[in-house]
């Protein structure tokens, strides 16, 4: 290969093959092929603009706005002020009757990091101004991966990875003063990657309905299927029946 010089203007390489006469069905017979020779010319391409060197860096304001409503950054606020902990992997819900009560949830342990305590719960009646709860893990201790939802009745929901890597929901009908650990799904080996929602729709006939979903990791014919469970009534135990969604997940990093 062979480059020729080019125009400092252009854009766009094109690539022309040339074909020796040895290459053709009439060179005689018994004749040695000669390999194909490839040329890459350069032309301008005059459709492709012309590059330009990037503008400066606007710097914007924090302010957020939309057509219907507008929004500003507010002070951070911890849920908690001890030091002795961290929180992360954070999962919020807003009450569907009442926007100045929420429902956080995190993956809780101690700092330094030698005691896992599971996905917490912080509560907050003014907005987030101000939160009450515990580090430790809704329900008891379970293995995190918070997932959190309220009802129209207001019942408090964290769905979390269970102990023994299988599914549970804890939900609290005072505010989380107090927590019922339910078994969604045993463990036949890990089940991950887990969400939670509830149907808060007024006119729908699945209203309060619960819903949990995660991938099975068992292995095998099920492996990496998303499943879920539905919880019927407004207050009826976190209980159903498993079914397949169908979908096939994308296996991601497991947990040890």
């Amino acid at each position: 290969m062979r480059w020729l010089n080019s125009p400092p203007t252009a854009t766009i390489c094109l690539l022309a093959l040339t074909a020796t006469t040895a290459l053709s069905p009439l060179a005689s017979a018994g004749a040695a092929d000669s390999p194909p020779e490839r040329i890459s010319v350069v032309k301008a391409d005059p459709n492709v603009p012309a590059s330009t060197r990037p503008g400066p860096i606007l710097m914007r304001s924090s302010r957020l706005e939309s057509r219907i409503v507008s929004f500003a950054d507010s002070p951070d606020i911890p849920v908690t002020t001890a030091s002795n902990t961290t929180q992360s992997e954070n999962s919020v819900f807003v009450s569907p009757k009442n926007p100045l009560h929420l429902l956080n949830s995190n993956n809780s342990s101690s700092w330094p990091v030698t005691e896992f305590y599971g996905a917490s719960y912080w509560v907050s009646t003014d907005g987030g101004l101000t939160w009450t709860g515990s580090t430790g893990g809704a329900g008891g201790t379970q293995r995190g991966d918070p997932a959190a939802a309220i009802n129209r009745n207001g019942r408090l929901f964290v769905g979390y990875v269970s102990f023994e890597y299988g599914q549970g929901v804890a939900y609290s009908d005072n505010n989380g003063a107090s927590w019922t650990p339910r078994t969604v799904a045993p463990a036949p080996s890990v089940l991950d990657k887990n969400h939670l929602w509830v149907d808060n729709s007024a006119a729908s006939p699945h209203v309060n309905n619960v819903y949990s979903a995660w991938t099975n990791f068992q292995g095998g014919a099920a492996d990496a299927q998303i499943e879920f469970m539905r919880a019927g009534g407004p207050t009826g135990p976190v209980t159903g029946l498993v079914l397949h969604a169908g979908g096939r997940d994308t296996p991601g990093k497991r947990k040890p």
